[in-house]
């Protein structure tokens, strides 16, 4: 199992130069024929950020913690989500629906989840700038301090990430109930996240229930660093405890991955 991982990071290195030709090609044919363009990057997470906004810090009169505006809070634990979604769920599609390279013998198919991290990362940038600059403009400040600890999570995501997409693309051959099921799995997730709600509304023991979620964790870590939030994420317990999970996400995935890999031309 641990020697999959390190193969595939040894491949991912070699086809670093593809991975990204790749990614650029796949997120200009996402927007091809469409008005806006690369402008849907941002007004369709713009959207969904209204509308909660509206039922959450409106109708609901939720607060967020340490005296953050609600928008602010929302937008911390919402861009680092869009990531991580965004990446596993195409993924659950990245082998079926690439059957002419799969094909080929040659062609290294597990880096195919990495061009869908790839292909992602762009508009998360773009994405992290924009939140940057509401929050510069609205919360008066911006801890660039803290910026450091952006690179780290944003690390912790991709590894996270990464693990489970190799697993659930693997598996998406053999069974194509397996992209519905990760689609029924991420709603379920959201919601326990505290991404469109402070934890704070939450007794104690529900909270220590959901730091076991790994990206609780990802999430605190975000906030961190844009709004200087949520210092648990520091703590070395949570820290050890994150990478545990995701050191077995990255090596469950690689191994299934690997196993299943000969078989993926017969199948499709």
């Amino acid at each position: 199992m641990r020697l999959s991982f390190w193969v595939f990071l040894k491949t991912a290195y070699e086809q670093r130069a593809t991975i990204w030709i790749m990614a650029t090609r796949a997120l200009a044919e996402q927007y091809v024929g469409t008005f806006a363009g690369p402008l849907w990057t941002v007004m369709q997470p713009a959207a969904t950020v209204v509308v909660y906004w509206f039922v959450f810090s409106v109708g609901f009169k939720a607060h967020a913690p340490a005296g953050v505006p609600f928008i602010l809070y929302f937008l911390g634990g919402y861009v680092p989500w869009l990531l991580f979604t965004e990446v596993v769920q195409a993924s659950s599609t990245a082998i079926v629906s690439n059957v002419h390279l799969v094909k080929k013998t040659t062609f290294p198919t597990e880096i195919l989840p990495l061009v869908r991290v790839a292909s992602s990362t762009i508009p998360h940038f773009i994405l992290l700038l924009l939140f940057a600059l509401i929050v510069v403009v609205s919360h008066g400040a911006l801890s660039w301090s803290l910026l450091p600890w952006l690179v780290y999570f944003y690390v912790c995501l991709v590894s996270l990430a990464l693990g489970l997409s190799w697993l659930v693309a693997s598996l998406q051959v053999f069974s194509r109930d397996t992209a519905q099921v990760v689609t029924v799995v991420m709603n379920l997730w959201f919601w326990i996240t505290p991404i469109a709600y402070p934890e704070n509304i939450l007794p104690p023991h529900v909270v220590g229930l959901l730091k076991a979620n790994p990206m609780f964790y990802i999430i605190s870590g975000y906030r961190h660093a844009f709004l200087g939030t949520d210092d648990f994420v520091t703590g070395f317990r949570h820290t050890v405890a994150f990478w545990a999970l995701a050191a077995l996400s990255l090596i469950l995935g690689a191994y299934v991955f690997r196993r299943l890999k000969p078989e993926f031309p017969d199948v499709l």
